[in-house]
């Protein structure tokens, strides 16, 4: 693990680094309770993993300058897909299928509190655009366009009266 000049792991922070290749650049900050056990991450100076953030294992991740993943989001670079007989890493060789991607987010780019960005088999390489806002709560599953902002769409649930006889 390479750690930057000013960077800040808080104590209660996770790090996998068996097996892994982790850049941390300068002034970067990953904060206590994150998870941290990608294949492959990359931080880029500036950028900030906030606390009880998940950096899921099994692909990889990079961090542009400046951008921040918000509390309790989840970055989810390999998943398991629904092809296969089992989705379940107990499961006998051969048996199951996982998808292996990555997940970059642009310079300036910030998820919102716990957000959830996934690879999936039609979009194993996610890009989270320059200044892309994606909003708390969302679930992201494919890339997003620069200098965007994406919210969970606000449903409204209707309970209608019931007569009865």
């Amino acid at each position: 693990m390479k750690v930057g000049r000013g960077s800040k792991i808080f104590e209660n922070a996770k790090i996998v680094q068996e097996n892994r290749e982790i850049i941390i650049g300068e002034n970067c900050l990953i904060g206590d309770f994150a998870f941290i056990a990608p294949r492959k991450l990359v931080m880029m100076d500036g950028s900030q993993i906030n606390p009880h953030a998940v950096l899921a294992s099994g692909g990889d991740i990079i961090l542009g300058k400046f951008s921040a993943v918000g509390f309790g989001t989840k970055l989810i670079p390999a998943t398991d897909s629904t092809s296969a007989r089992y989705m379940c890493e107990a499961a006998p060789t051969g048996t199951r299928q996982v998808i292996r991607g990555s997940i970059t987010l642009g310079e300036g780019a910030y998820i919102g509190s716990g957000a959830v960005v996934c690879v999936t088999k039609e979009h194993p390489h996610i890009v989270i655009g320059d200044y892309a806002v994606v909003g708390a709560l969302s679930y992201i599953d494919k890339d997003v366009p620069p200098y965007t902002i994406i919210h969970p769409q606000i449903i409204k649930y209707v309970t209608k009266q019931r007569v009865f006889k």
